[in-house]
């Protein structure tokens, strides 16, 4: 029976897509080294493979948690009907050594992956969630993994301010490099905390804009909050607007004396983007251009 691709604009989707990638292995594959290629993680690095494996049982229980919360008519309960076969595929991730993945996935029938299937497009309709383009994805995970090795092997900062930076630029590396599970809300997140850190503390991006790293990470800084726009205003609205850098964004750059200059690879005017002159700096109401928001958080003193 062939089964098209549902949406993985919600946690059912993103987990349908994960089974579909794990039931392509070869059956007679070691379990741990099925599971890995099916999770895009090393094999060799036990601790990232453990932490996707609980990210993945952290994404079936929201999965039950969502579709507990969909409306009446949605009719829960007929459309959760076999998910119990994806539970006993998630409980037997922690015991994968010296198995097989036919033994891993051993249970999971048609039933079930058309369950959650339909749990996938009933949270579509109900529960939707921005998404980005693969070849954002791409772009964005290539520019933070060369920012964090540039931080890392900077010599012109100050080893406080790396520090901070490069824990900033790691929470947002986490949640890109594990998108397929995560989904967008966490990456969002974590931009925030970027966005927030850099727009208290002023002093914070004048020392980057003086060091090596000004270029790629004010590049960075504005590619990835243009493409979180781009897909709050696809998600949000019927007819999207051509999106900016959010304000705050756009004044931290001009205070340091940069350019705003604009990723043209996946993000074009198709895309719902502007690639005319950013917008005035923002008012004190906050953001314009995609539907999200910033929220600073209290940060240490430089």
């Amino acid at each position: 029976m062939s089964i098209s691709m549902p949406p993985t604009d919600n946690p059912a989707g993103r987990l349908w897509a994960i089974l579909v990638a794990a039931q392509a292995v070869d059956p007679d594959a070691p379990a741990l080294a099925g599971w890995t290629t099916a999770l895009g993680v090393d094999v060799h690095r036990t601790s990232d493979t453990l932490r996707a494996f609980s990210l993945v049982a952290d994404l079936n229980a929201k999965v039950r948690t969502q579709i507990a919360e969909l409306p009446f008519e949605a009719d829960p309960s007929a459309i959760a009907s076999h998910l119990g076969e994806i539970d006993g595929v998630i409980d037997r991730l922690p015991r994968l050594a010296d198995y097989s993945m036919s033994w891993s996935l051993a249970g999971l029938t048609d039933a079930g992956m058309l369950s959650l299937r339909i749990c996938a497009s009933t949270l579509g309709r109900y529960l939707s969630e921005p998404v980005l383009s693969r070849d954002q994805l791409r772009i964005l995970s290539t520019q933070v993994d060369d920012l964090v090795e540039s931080v890392r092997s900077s010599s012109d900062l100050d080893a406080r301010l790396q520090r901070f930076i490069l824990d900033l630029l790691l929470k947002v590396k986490f949640a890109l490099d594990n998108y397929r599970i995560l989904g967008l809300l966490p990456l969002e997140a974590a931009t925030n905390e970027l966005v927030g850190a850099l727009a208290r503390q002023s002093s914070v991006p004048d020392q980057i804009a003086e060091s090596k790293l000004a270029k790629g990470f004010f590049a960075f800084f504005v590619a990835i909050d243009l493409a979180l726009n781009v897909a709050a205003n696809i998600h949000s609205l019927e007819k999207p607007p051509a999106s900016s850098p959010s304000p705050v964004v756009i004044q931290v750059v001009q205070r340091c004396d940069l350019p705003i200059e604009l990723p043209r690879d996946a993000w074009s005017p198709d895309d719902g983007l502007s690639h005319a002159k950013p917008p005035d700096p923002p008012t004190k109401h906050g953001r314009s251009g995609g539907a999200r928001s910033s929220v600073p958080h209290d940060l240490p003193d430089f």
